[in-house]
């Protein structure tokens, strides 16, 4: 768990990079064209969206350490002290599910020109889930690994007319 300080400090910097990419970031990069047939399907609305999100999600974060900062030095502080050796495995434990993460997303990216995205991203989504997260709803984990990126594919290629990479032994129709 992090400290208050880092995470008003986390929360700071989502708010800050949120709208550094809302006010100049995506405006001045994604080239959108002048008139959108739906809004929806425009270059600059889903990174807009997600930016939106990023500054409420970095906002709630600062309002909460605040109030909890505040709440803290009314009551009388409760000392909870961690033996090193305790919070020495936890970071260890914490860099090597990092590193697996980190090999994940590796593995990710090269398997995406061999069996495409859609296929990838259900591999990446159950390795994820079932081996990293340790997840106790396996039979939901595989039903949205399955089922979500599928449905992501038929939405973007067949509705949207977005381009989705397919790979060079599979492809989707």
């Amino acid at each position: 768990m992090l400290t208050q300080k880092k995470e008003l400090m986390l929360g700071l910097g989502v708010f800050a990079l949120s709208i550094a990419l809302l006010i100049v970031i995506i405006p001045e990069t994604v080239v959108s064209p002048g008139v959108v047939a739906n809004a929806v399907l425009a270059p600059s609305f889903w990174p807009n969206v997600v930016s939106g999100m990023m500054c409420l999600i970095g906002g709630l974060m600062v309002v909460q350490r605040m109030l909890e900062r505040s709440e803290t030095e009314s009551s009388t502080p409760v000392s909870e002290v961690k033996g090193k050796a305790q919070e020495a495995q936890s970071s260890m434990e914490t860099a090597v599910r990092m590193l697996w993460f980190v090999a994940m997303l590796v593995g990710y990216y090269s398997l995406i020109p061999v069996i495409g995205l859609p296929a990838s991203s259900v591999a990446a989504f159950l390795f994820f889930s079932l081996f990293q997260c340790r997840s106790t709803y396996r039979m939901t984990v595989l039903s949205v690994g399955l089922i979500l990126p599928l449905i992501l594919y038929v939405f973007f290629f067949h509705i949207a007319g977005v381009d989705i990479p397919q790979g060079d032994y599979w492809r989707l129709p």
